[in-house]
């Protein structure tokens, strides 16, 4: 039997430089943070403002980043690894690690549940979501925060290489998405589905439109095949999260229905579905 759909209570993204916004919502009281941990700040403040009503301090948080905080881990190495170039700051070391942007975004939300961070790759954001979806289901937590995050670092050329996607049509982006998610109860929206697995395209593709199954490409680095309102089309963003924001896109469109599909370079396929339920 299926499992049952989850309330999606509320979503949010952010693409490009989060400063200004960063320093609106916070002032000076994050000092010394990362462009990546700011993402993640504002996409979860963005999320959660759009439900005052919720009490989100026992909520679990679940993120995903398929490279991590790359604009301090780079130089970071850089200094290790080369003994001529300039050392990095403990501050620097503090906020190169995974766990960084979960850390910062609990203490900006006064989130006290279950915080988790799985850094990988590909289909990151999909894991996150895998292991709320989880969470929720156990009885374990009533309230979950998931959300993906990946910045640029270096020029094109650097970030393409770091993606394994030279040559990769599409455009570098850096950005962070949240989804508030509920064990139950009504919403605006639904997850009906999140799947990671290794099954045969034909099987991922067996109950979309013929349209979908059509379209050719199936560029598996960086992009991704979405379907939503009778249409498929590829995701032509570069950004290892970008799951999370086109969802969030979808839903702010109000799309009746949604299926965002992915495969890594292992062969893994992740397999995203929602609908909207038409409450507010």
């Amino acid at each position: 039997m299926a499992d049952r759909p989850l309330p999606v209570l509320a979503w949010s993204s952010i693409e490009g430089d989060p400063a200004a916004e960063h320093s609106a919502l916070f002032g000076r009281k994050f000092r010394r943070i990362s462009r990546f941990v700011k993402l993640a700040q504002v996409a979860a403040a963005r999320c959660t403002a759009q439900r005052p009503d919720v009490d989100i301090r026992a909520a679990g948080l679940f993120i995903g980043t398929g490279l991590g905080n790359t604009a301090d881990i780079v130089p970071l190495a850089e200094g290790v690894l080369h003994p001529n170039r300039p050392r990095c700051s403990p501050m620097s070391f503090a906020g190169c690690l995974g766990n960084a942007a979960s850390f910062f975004t609990a203490r900006s939300l006064a989130c006290l549940g279950p915080n988790v961070t799985i850094s990988q790759e590909d289909l990151s954001f999909e894991a996150a979501l895998l292991e709320a979806t989880l969470a929720l289901r156990a009885g374990d937590i009533q309230l979950a925060m998931v959300g993906g995050v990946d910045i640029i670092s270096g020029d094109e050329d650097e970030q393409r290489e770091r993606m394994n996607a030279v040559g990769a049509p599409g455009r570098c982006a850096q950005g962070a998405a949240f989804l508030l998610l509920a064990a139950d109860g009504d919403a605006p929206a639904l997850l009906q589905e999140c799947w990671l697995g290794a099954a045969p395209r034909q099987v991922v593709l067996a109950d979309l439109p013929a349209t979908a199954r059509l379209l050719p490409g199936w560029r598996l680095t960086g992009s991704a095949l979405c379907h939503h309102g009778g249409v498929a089309e590829f995701e032509e963003r570069l950004l290892p999260v970008a799951t999370g924001l086109r969802i969030a896109e979808a839903l702010d469109a109000n799309e009746p229905s949604f299926v965002h599909l992915q495969r890594s370079a292992a062969g893994t396929w992740g397999r995203v579905r929602l609908a909207r339920t038409g409450r507010v």
